[in-house]
């Protein structure tokens, strides 16, 4: 679970290094609502792990990976249509007015929190299968290393 969090994570933890202030704020508040669909797949990881151990061995893996995956893709769909049609009204009951320009970056945060969506579930099955484990260091490695190497500026 450690290393699922480090991914959930990752960009509160560089977004100031980033960005500005102002800018870093308004990408803080659509992350707060946006990690609804990380949160959610991880509860349903919670279901879907042990069954993932369990039949591991039987070779019907691939079933259950499926409709996590699928899962996923529904989840997303239902966030996207959930943002069209109250989405504003939420985003401002939760945040307030003064984050209300941010709410535009919305559904672009939940489509591309789906690659991470996609990474927490193969690190959920590379656990339970016991293997994969490098692919997943080697990533969060070459990640954090690349905030210590490149050089970003403030703006945006």
């Amino acid at each position: 679970m450690l290393k699922i969090r480090f991914f959930v994570y990752e960009d509160d933890i560089f977004i100031k290094r980033i960005f500005n202030e102002h800018t870093a704020g308004l990408f803080a508040s659509v992350s707060i609502v946006g990690k609804v669909l990380v949160w959610l797949t991880i509860t349903l990881l919670g279901v879907y792990s042990p069954k993932f151990v369990a039949v591991k061995e039987r070779g019907g893996l691939k079933k259950f990976i499926f409709q996590m995956f699928g899962l996923i893709i529904l989840a997303e769909l239902g966030a996207q249509i959930v943002i069209f049609l109250i989405g504003r009204y939420l985003f401002l009951l939760l945040l307030g007015t003064k984050f209300e320009t941010a709410f535009q970056f919305l559904p672009n945060y939940f489509f591309a929190a789906l690659p991470l969506l996609f990474a927490i579930v193969f690190i959920s099955i590379a656990t339970a299968i016991e293997r994969g484990f490098l692919l997943i260091y080697i990533h969060l490695f070459c990640f954090y290393v690349g905030f210590l190497v490149l050089s970003f500026k403030g703006g945006g």
